[in-house]
Order: structure tokens, then sequence, then C-alpha cells
């Protein structure tokens, strides 16, 4: 269940700032010529620590109509799928291939109830990485020391972000048990007029649990109907509790 491993890597953290509905980079990195509510197709590289602890290196692809349609394909560099997952009005579906299973949900967040090892994580959220909206939209500003910002979100949650005179360099959590989860951003760099970092690498305590590499995207692309329809063979076990 790698992809279900990726989205609790993702969503545990700068994406899960509490009350945040929306969003954004930082003002250096805006781009007003981008429409926001353009679909978008994103191949990227993954190099994800799996269950066993070693990293595992994947292919995905991204197909994005914002807020009402995601696709996301997941497979190994030898092309086998891994796994799939099809969110669209309000409801979603994960297929693992290789293990044939398969979870079914309704709603905006991506997981199990109750389960800690499979938090439920916010699928908007997750997409807004490849729009470039990096920081909580509203935000207090607590102090600062050189280009280091300790700030508070909406909901009172503390975090830590680091800027460059052009850039986001950093943003640091604190995990539920006060340890710290910093998300690094470097190679930032146009992708068809948007600002985005090339490469996103996910750290717990000085640790690397994931790395991200964006290898290209295309904005305004239209796909067949079939992209919108996961099929879940007969022979597939319910893992839904």
């Amino acid at each position: 269940m790698m992809l279900f491993r990726i989205f609790c890597l993702v969503g545990l953290f700068s994406f899960l700032f509490t009350g945040c509905a929306a969003l954004r980079p930082p003002s250096a990195m805006e781009n007003a010529s981008v429409k926001t509510d353009d679909s978008l197709q994103v191949k990227f590289n993954l190099n994800v620590r799996n269950e066993k602890g070693k990293m595992q290196n994947l292919n995905a692809v991204l197909f994005d109509v914002p807020g009402k349609r995601y696709r996301l394909e997941l497979g190994t560099t030898m092309g086998i799928g891994v796994a799939s997952l099809l969110w669209k009005q309000g409801k979603w579906t994960m297929t693992f291939p290789i293990e044939k299973t398969y979870l079914r949900g309704e709603g905006n967040r991506i997981g199990i109830r109750g389960n800690t090892q499979f938090p439920r994580v916010d699928i908007h959220r997750i997409e807004s990485i490849f729009r470039g909206r990096l920081l909580p939209a509203s935000y207090k500003v607590i102090s600062k020391s050189d280009s280091v910002v300790l700030a508070k979100d909406t909901s009172d949650h503390l975090f830590k972000f680091a800027k460059s005179k052009d850039s986001l360099l950093w943003i640091e959590t604190l995990d539920f048990d006060g340890k710290p989860e910093r998300v690094i951003f470097s190679g930032w760099k146009k992708f068809n007029g948007l600002s985005l970092p090339e490469e996103i690498e996910f750290k717990r305590e000085g640790r690397s649990l994931l790395k991200m590499k964006i290898r290209r995207i295309r904005l305004g692309k239209t796909w067949s109907q079939s992209i919108w329809h996961l099929n879940i063979p007969r022979s597939y076990q319910n893992l839904n509790p």
C-alpha cells in the first residue's frame, strides 16, 4: 500500500495546517498569468522509504481538474502499476494491483478513519503542492531571525519557514510527539509559467523519508473520459473496515 504511505508522509507535514482552506506560494513566486482553475498534468519521480526502511524509486502521474476530479497513477521504474487513486464528486477509490486489494470512501480526506497508520489526508492539500501553494493563506508572524520566520496559523499551530530573496527554502512543523518535521524545497524553476520547486524532500528528525522530483507539468489539458473511471476486478479484496 505504497500510495497510502506517500499520502501519510505528505499529509503529516506542512499540508495539514488546520483551518487553512486556501494555500499560497511566497509572494515573490506568485504568477498572476497562470490560471489556478486550469486542468493540470504532472509527471514526477518519487524516492520513498518503504515499510522495510529501504528507499524505493517510483514514477507518478497526476491528472488534475482542481476541486472536481483527480487521478493519480503510481508505478515502478519498470512500468509495473503499484496503485491508482480516483477522486471525483466527493467520492474516492484506491486500487493496489500487486496486492489485488482496494479501498473506497467519501469526502475530501483519503485514508482510514481512526487508523493511526493510515490517517486521512485532504486530497486538495496534496494537489496544492503542484500549484505552488506552500504556505497558509493567512498566518501571524511571531518572530524573525535572519531568513527564518516563526509563525502561527489560523488554528494557532506554530510553524517555521525560511525564505531566500526569491524563493521558499523549507517549512518545519512538529509532529504529535513534538519531533521536528521539515519539508525542503530546492531547484525553483518555471514549469509552463508556474514557479515551483523542482525537488521536494520530507525529513523527520533529520532523516529523509520521501523525495519528489517534478519532471513535467502541463496546463490546460483535456483527457479521455476513461481517465475518470477506475474499474475494480471482482478478484480484488475490499480493505474497508
